[in-house]
């Protein structure tokens, strides 16, 4: 299998204050495989900014990349599966993650801070949708974050133990003429870290919509480059 830290960089994810935003999606993904039974999401929400982040001082893959994170719910119905996971946490070893229903779609987004230009929504990531993990073992370990905010307030952030929350399987999205999946076996295993709350004001861009006016709330979890095989 292919390294996913070839395509994807690591994304330190954070709650904003929630923005309203009623909007229908069509997916498809490993799990909703079929376009004639694709999962239906009822977007409700702009919650999430996903920004590339060094960790322990590693260079960006595509620093201008980031993800806008939108809720959803939907009533397409999910089975509790199990399936393995493996992650630079992991140590070259499967372990096992039993998911829930997704409920959170990522976006590729442009982001700017304030008084910078807001660039074109990049390409060349895949949108993913966010299934909820019920049951998975916590990592201890100790990482240090360094992203756009970070570099802000001049702090980088220290993480001493990651909590599996979401499983991002990469996606498409079937409206507007469709998208294509760029990288299938690309995942993003989404560990909940210590909340690091901050206020920054920043504007984004995705195929939804342009925010001009966004602010952030706290750091709430970190994306890792991942793979993702049937349990066995």
């Amino acid at each position: 299998m292919p390294n996913p830290e070839t395509v994807l960089d690591h994304y330190k994810i954070w709650q904003i204050a929630a923005q309203k935003f009623p909007h229908a999606a069509t997916l498809v993904d490993q799990f909703f495989p079929n376009q004639q039974s694709p999962l239906h999401a009822q977007v409700d929400s702009l919650q999430w900014i996903c920004n590339p982040v060094m960790k322990n001082g590693s260079r960006l893959l595509h620093p201008p990349v980031h993800l806008t994170g939108y809720h959803f719910v939907t009533h397409d119905q999910f089975k509790s599966q199990s399936v393995r996971i493996q992650d630079q946490f992991t140590k070259g070893q499967w372990v096992t993650w039993w998911l829930g229903p997704p409920d959170h779609l990522l976006l590729p987004a442009a982001k700017a801070l304030k008084g910078q230009k807001l660039g074109n929504v990049p390409t060349v990531v895949d949108h993913f949708v966010c299934y909820r993990v019920t049951d998975a073992g916590n990592v201890t370990v100790t990482v240090t974050l360094e992203d756009q905010f970070d570099a802000v307030i001049k702090k980088k952030e220290e993480v001493p133990q990651l909590v599996p929350k979401y499983l991002g399987v990469p996606a498409q999205k079937l409206e507007h003429g469709g998208s294509k999946i760029l990288h299938a076996e690309a995942h993003l295993a989404i560990y909940a870290i210590v909340p690091r709350s901050h206020a920054i004001s920043f504007s984004a861009r995705d195929q939804f919509h342009t925010w001009e006016s966004l602010s952030t709330v706290q750091a709430l979890y970190l994306a890792v480059p991942a793979l993702k095989t049937a349990n066995q």
